[in-house]
């Protein structure tokens, strides 16, 4: 593709700028794979211009719906990522907001602002390096048509962060982008699991909506924190729709109900699977006893009995919860995370707060804790969507919004956005970026 070069004109030149530096004072016209988009350079900087140069390839394109570019030549991704929570208003968007070194340092304008750090993983086998980070000269030089205006990143300051990837063997545009989508889903549940701060990337911005509209400033960042590097990069696919529940429901946590419904959809999502998968270990596991006969009309009986029993239980939403749980959901982990928490350690043991929720205290034994969990989850998931309260002393208590109950839900949430994230792990396979 040849790259389209013509002039903006847009401030007054130095009179001692190269032919080079007033040549790349034009505007870029890349394409998306569907329309031609034009990018003013607003570039003075003779240093930055010449690096351009080389980076400027024929391959240059932009992401189709995301804020990135990609030379498929180079093996190169880059695009703009976002904390789950961004996006408060039309349009807002709030920056990754997990940093590793940050620093704050004053702009020219006598501001200060945060310069982020990076995050950076180790290379996988293949030679695919991914980190998190400032914006790249070429990502910055193209910035004005991929990011939004200031006013959209709240009051912090802080700069805008890019995903980036390198050294992938890219077929074309579509692959890339699907690498893009693949890594960069890898790597977010990898934070959100060890450090609870998954990122979504951002979508290109809308310039002509927002002039339409207007702006909408975004809520308060969290602080920086710290995390060792480099960070173990294991690429795994996850299952599209399960993270996109997820992620939905991570930006509903305001709202304890509906984000605990939205969790409870990661679950529902893998039922048929492990349904599946429970009544084939349990065939397999019939089918594997010495004992068993099949000329014997008793033992034959006996493992009809069983799979009509297991074909019943796929009825029931509780056991199917209960199924994939078992499956997935490892106990002593599930038990550690409950006890890591004081305030959700209480909450689970309370009786008086969810009448007729099971409770889950120190007393609940190891081997029963999943499917304790899921007898509650389950129960509380028919209490927010169905309203079946609880009947005490004549009265039907129920999840009223804005109640006590219901704001206690925001405890439950925790436990069942774990059990989420680990049904999403498990359920994950090894990241083949070849075949994507």
């Amino acid at each position: 593709m040849e790259l389209g070069l013509k002039l903006t004109p847009w401030g007054n030149h130095n009179s001692s700028s190269s032919n080079l530096a007033r040549k790349l004072d034009r505007a870029l016209h890349l394409s998306d794979g569907v329309d031609d988009i034009e990018i003013p350079l607003r570039l003075d900087e003779l240093s930055v211009v010449s690096q351009l140069t080389t980076d400027l390839s024929s391959d240059l394109m932009l992401l189709p719906e995301h804020a990135g570019i990609i030379q498929v030549g180079r093996g190169y991704v880059e695009a703009i990522i976002e904390d789950v929570n961004a996006r408060s208003g039309a349009g807002s968007l709030r920056p990754y907001s997990y940093r590793v070194d940050s620093r704050v340092f004053a702009s020219q304008d006598g501001a200060f602002r945060h310069e982020p750090g990076q995050i950076i993983f180790a290379p996988t086998a293949e030679g695919i390096t991914v980190e998190i980070s400032r914006p790249s000269a070429l990502f910055t030089a193209l910035e004005s048509r991929l990011s939004p205006p200031f006013v959209l990143l709240g009051d912090s300051g802080e700069d805008l962060v890019t995903l980036k990837i390198s050294g992938a063997k890219l077929h074309d545009q579509a692959h890339g982008h699907a690498v893009l989508k693949a890594v960069a889903s890898s790597c977010s549940i990898g934070l959100e699991a060890r450090f609870g701060r998954g990122f979504v990337l951002s979508p290109r911005f809308d310039w002509k909506g927002f002039w339409e509209r207007g702006g909408a400033r975004s809520p308060q960042r969290p602080r920086p924190e710290v995390a060792r590097q480099p960070l173990p990069l294991i690429l795994n696919a996850y299952a599209d729709t399960a993270v996109s529940y997820y992620w939905d429901a991570r930006k509903l946590e305001s709202v304890p109900i509906h984000a605990y419904n939205a969790y409870y959809k990661v679950l529902e999502n893998h039922f048929q699977r492990y349904a599946v998968d429970s009544g084939i270990r349990l065939l397999r596991r019939k089918i594997r006893d010495p004992h068993l006969d099949l000329s014997d009309d008793h033992d034959a009986a006996a493992l009809l009995a069983a799979v009509q029993d297991h074909g019943r239980k796929r009825n029931s939403k509780e056991e199917l919860l209960a199924m994939t749980l078992a499956i997935c959901v490892e106990p002593h982990d599930l038990a550690k995370f409950i006890a890591s928490d004081v305030a959700l350690s209480r909450h689970l043991a309370r009786r008086d707060i969810l009448p007729g929720i099971p409770v889950i205290s120190k007393a609940t034994r190891r081997d029963e804790l999943v499917k304790r969990v899921a007898e509650r989850l389950s129960k509380l998931r028919n209490q927010t969507v169905h309203a079946e309260g609880e009947i005490e002393d004549g009265r039907n208590l129920l999840l009223v919004p804005g109640s006590p109950a219901a704001l206690s839900v925001s405890e439950d949430v925790k436990l069942i956005r774990h059990c989420a994230l680990a049904v999403i792990i498990a359920s994950s396979r090894p990241l083949d970026v070849e075949r994507l």
